[in-house]
Order: structure tokens, then C-alpha cells, then sequence
């Protein structure tokens, strides 16, 4: 069986909408994006964007927690991300050694003041199931007020003992540390 239904479409690309408003402001979005500014500096920002890149990258540096390189090898996992990069690091010898190599793939003169003097600490994430949130997932597709669940507390404690024997991790940029290379 099969049912008509009324859609609006953009007159410049032709793109298909149910709401009428979306297909108006289609292709005026594109051309003509707002102007929005950065909440801390007051310069152009991308539409969307509350905050520019550098007062953003400020904030987190002056927020974040300061370590000095000879005592975060010790600290959670010891590996650096260098967002200039987009890449993690095992340790400085290996940032200093992209950046040497970066230099003679473009064919510079090694600058070593391009090395940065801090990055970003990083965090080891464990695989594990979050069971309540699963639960409360399942419970959105049920009736209102659902809650004939049986033996929820043996759930519980099956994953709670499931999530201790994983080994799984993965690693992510920790922008609440910043590591000081030259410290």
C-alpha cells in the first residue's frame, strides 16, 4: 500500500524537504552563512561555532592541569598529542624526530623552534559496557512507566564481571593535562 506525501524543493539545487522552511533556507544557508563571533575575542567564527580556535586553545591551556615531561612519564599513560600534528607521541624524542622530518620532506632548514614547548597528556579508555545506559536505551522503545524488568540486579553484576576481563583499550587526547617539554 502505498501513501502520497507533499514535500517542498529547493529551487536552486532542487534538494526535497517536508518542512517548508528547510527548503527556503536550503541553499541560502550555503551561500550566505551567518555571522557569528567568538564569545572571548569577538572575531568571525564559522557558523555554529561559539568560540574561535586560538581563545579555545587558550582556555584549555590555561584550564588544564600543568606537568612537567620528567614526571608525566610516570602519570596515567605517557603518551603526548601534539594538536599541531593531529597525532600522539610515545615521548619527546619522537615529537622532536617528526618535526626534523617534516623539515627535510618540504626541504627547510631544521628549526628547533618550531618543536612545540608543551602538548596534551593522554587517556587510556577500557572497553566496557555501560549496563544502565543500555537499559534505559531498551526502555525508550517501551510503554511509558515501563518497568517490568525480571532479575535486573543479576544483569548488573553478570556485565559488572563481563567488564573486568576485558583488555581492550584505546587512547584518547587528555585536554584537561598539558605536558611541558622543556620542564
Amino acid at each position: 500500500m502505498s501513501k502520497e506525501v507533499k514535500v517542498w524543493k529547493c529551487e536552486k539545487c532542487e534538494g526535497h524537504y517536508y518542512i517548508k522552511a528547510a527548503a527556503d533556507n536550503c541553499c541560502k544557508e550555503k551561500s550566505e552563512p551567518a555571522k557569528e563571533t567568538c564569545r572571548a575575542c569577538g572575531c568571525e567564527v564559522d557558523n555554529y561555532q561559539l568560540i574561535c580556535q586560538t581563545c579555545l586553545d587558550h582556555e584549555r591551556f590555561s584550564k588544564a592541569k600543568k606537568v612537567k615531561y620528567s614526571e608525566y612519564s610516570e602519570y596515567e599513560v605517557g603518551y603526548l598529542w601534539d594538536e599541531n600534528q593531529d597525532k600522539y607521541f610515545s615521548d619527546k624524542d619522537e615529537l622532536e624526530e617528526k618535526y626534523k622530518q617534516d623539515a627535510y620532506e618540504e626541504e627547510l632548514s631544521f628549526d628547533p623552534k618550531v618543536i612545540p614547548t608543551w602538548c596534551y597528556g593522554y587517556t587510556e579508555r577500557t572497553f566496557e559496557i555501560d549496563i544502565d545506559r543500555a537499559i534505559e536505551s531498551a526502555l525508550e522503545d517501551m510503554y511509558e512507566d515501563f518497568d517490568d524488568i525480571t532479575d535486573k540486579q543479576e544483569l548488573r553484576d553478570f556485565i559488572k564481571a563481563w567488564n573486568a576481563k576485558q583488555t581492550g583499550k584505546s587512547y584518547e587526547s587528555d585536554y584537561g593535562i598539558v605536558v611541558m617539554l622543556n620542564e
